[in-house]
C-alpha cells in the first residue's frame, strides 16, 4: 500500500488473509504473496453479502451497431484539420436539436423536414471545442449496419482529457436513442463507444484520456435500425481535477472473486473525513456492465453501484467519507464472464 514499507505491508496482508480465512469471510482465491498487495488487500476486504444479488447480463452485443471506420480524408468544408487550441468551456447538458440538418451553432436550426429524403455526402465534419453541433439522422445519410450515421473529426493530443456529450431528442416525431463511437488516429476499431439510456435518459456521455496524438473521429448513430431522429453533440476539454484516474483491463489473468469467479481490479486512495467523492467506472468499448465497490481499511463497504440501465457505466455519486483512511475501489463485471478495457476515476 502507498506509504507502507514493503515488508510491513506483506505482514499486514498475511495477517488479514489468515484472519478472514479463519472466519470464512475470504472470497479471493489463494494468491502468492508476491502478487500485488493492493489486489490481495482489496479482494480480501469485500464482504460476501452485497455480491449475492443476481447479475443481469448486458444486452447481446450483436444487436449493437458498429459502423465502419469513419472517413477523415474528405471533409465537408474542404478546410484543414484544426488543432484543438480554442478556449474550452465547461461541458453542460445540451438541448436536443429541434429541426433538421446538421449545423454548428449555439441555437438549434429552425426549419427543415427530416421526414423527406435528404442527400448527404459520407464525409467527416470538423468539430471544435466551443460550439454545439446539431443534426438529424435521416434518409439520404450514409448507412452502416442498417443504421444512418454522421461523422465528425477533431485533433487531439496524447493524455488530453476530453468529454463528449451526445443528446438525442425526446420529440415523439423524431426521438432518438443515440450511440456514440470514438475512433483513434488509425481508424480501424473504435477506442470507445457510448449508448443513450433505454428510458427517459437519451444522453450518451464519454470522458476519456486520448491515447495518442492525431486526428480522432466521432460517429453518431442510433440503436434502432433506420431510425430518423434529432441530436446535439458537444466536445469539451475535461477540466475535472481527479484524485485517481486509471485505465485498466478485466482479463482472464486478472484476480478472481471466489464467490462467482469474476475478474476484478482494485485501487486505493487516501481520503479525509467528511470529504465527498464521486467514483465512476466506464467500460470504454461497451464490452461489459461494471460494478463498483468502495471499501475502507476495516473491510467495510461504504458504497456500491452497478450498471442497471445497460449504458456500460456505473457511478457512486457524492458519497461522504466517514474518516481519514486508506480507501479501496474494486471494479468487476455484473456478468462474471465480462472482460474488456475500462476507465475508473475518483473526483
Amino acid at each position: 500500500m502507498a506509504g507502507t514499507p514493503k515488508k510491513d505491508g506483506r505482514i499486514f496482508i498475511h495477517r488479514l488473509l489468515a484472519c478472514l480465512t479463519s472466519t470464512g469471510l475470504i472470497l479471493v482465491q489463494a494468491l502468492p504473496l508476491a502478487a500485488s498487495s493492493i489486489d490481495q488487500d482489496a479482494a480480501s476486504l469485500i464482504k460476501k453479502e452485497p455480491l449475492t444479488e443476481p447479475a443481469s447480463p448486458p444486452p447481446p452485443q450483436q444487436q449493437d451497431p458498429l459502423p465502419p471506420p469513419p472517413p477523415v480524408s474528405g471533409t465537408s468544408d474542404g478546410g484543414a484539420i484544426p488543432a484543438s487550441t480554442q478556449p474550452s468551456t465547461p461541458l453542460a447538458p445540451t438541448t436536443p436539436v429541434e429541426a433538421g440538418g446538421s449545423t454548428s451553432s449555439s441555437q438549434p436550426p429552425s426549419s427543415a423536414s427530416a421526414s423527406s429524403p435528404v442527400s448527404r455526402k459520407a464525409t467527416a465534419k470538423r468539430l471544435n471545442f466551443v460550439d454545439v453541433e446539431f443534426g438529424v439522422l435521416a434518409k439520404g445519410d450514409p448507412v452502416a449496419s442498417d443504421r444512418y450515421y454522421h461523422t465528425y473529426y477533431f485533433e487531439g493530443k496524447k493524455d488530453q482529457p476530453i468529454a463528449i456529450r451526445l443528446v438525442g431528442s425526446r420529440d415523439p416525431r423524431l426521438n432518438l436513442n443515440p450511440v456514440l463511437f470514438l475512433y483513434g488516429p488509425n481508424g480501424q476499431e473504435p477506442i470507445a463507444r457510448r449508448f443513450g439510456g433505454e428510458n427517459t435518459e437519451k444522453s450518451a456521455f464519454l470522458q476519456i484520456r486520448l491515447p495518442e496524438n492525431g486526428t480522432y473521429s466521432i460517429v453518431v448513430t442510433s440503436r434502432e435500425p433506420r431510425k430518423e431522429g434529432r441530436y446535439s453533440l458537444a466536445l469539451r476539454d475535461d477540466r475535472i481535477s481527479y484524485l485517481l484516474d486509471k485505465t485498466s483491463d478485466l482479463t482472464d489473468e486478472s484476480p478472481k472473486l471466489k464467490q462467482d469467479g469474476s475478474s476484478f481490479q482494485s485501487y486505493e486512495f487516501q481520503g479525509k473525513r467528511g470529504q465527498y467523492v464521486n467514483i465512476r467506472a466506464d467500460s470504454l468499448r461497451a464490452e461489459f456492465s461494471p460494478s463498483i465497490y468502495l471499501l475502507n481499511s476495516k473491510r467495510e463497504i461504504i458504497a456500491t453501484s452497478s450498471d442497471r440501465n445497460y449504458v456500460y457505466s456505473a457511478l457512486i455519486e457524492r458519497t461522504q467519507l466517514p474518516e481519514d483512511d486508506t480507501y479501496y475501489i474494486v471494479v468487476n463485471s455484473m456478468n462474471p464472464t465480462g472482460r474488456g478495457r475500462f476507465r475508473v476515476s475518483v473526483y
